[in-house]
């Protein structure tokens, strides 16, 4: 749910119960629950889901960028490891160690840890420490993705990721 979204009194109260239940069923989560179940009963509404747990959504079109990214960096990492000479760029790093800023990309990273970790997408792909790049990166990642499809677009000899294609995107 959105923070912004509003709950009515019965689910509220629909909720207030579920929590009382579970507070029994649960004792290794009964002082979550038990925080949960106050913030819905005095209507603090910043709170209800904080204690919980749940995140706010991923909309889909951040999604779709994040899985697009990760075909990028998948495709262009298996191609930098044939090459003998790496063309030089300052988004060389980005691309061998992919990652997204755990404080400000928090989202990208963990819906990236989705895709690779737990779906088993992009098989072999390198990352940075658990994804997290401990800078921001999605600026870098729109701009390479662009060039990336320019290439695509543009190819003509069927051999898309030629060292020279790989300095273009990378430039």
């Amino acid at each position: 749910m959105e923070r912004h979204e509003k709950l009515s009194r019965a689910e509220r109260l629909i909720l207030i119960n579920q929590s009382r239940i579970l507070e029994h069923l649960e004792p290794g989560s009964k002082e979550i629950l038990q925080l949960q179940r106050e913030a819905l009963e005095e209507g603090y509404e910043l709170e209800y889901f904080t204690s919980a747990g749940i995140a706010d959504p991923l909309p889909e079109s951040e999604c779709v960028l994040v899985s697009r990214i990760l075909q990028m960096c998948w495709i262009l990492q298996s191609r930098l490891a044939e090459l003998d000479d790496l063309p030089e760029s300052p988004h060389l790093h980005a691309v061998q160690n992919l990652g997204f800023d755990g404080n400000y990309e928090t989202a990208h990273l963990q819906y990236a840890c989705f895709l690779v970790e737990k779906c088993g997408k992009f098989d072999g792909i390198t990352t940075a420490s658990a994804f997290n790049s401990h800078a921001p990166r999605l600026p870098i990642y729109k701009n390479l993705l662009d060039k990336y499809q320019t290439e695509l677009g543009n190819n003509r000899s069927g051999d898309l990721f030629t060292a020279e294609a790989i300095t273009r995107i990378l430039a």
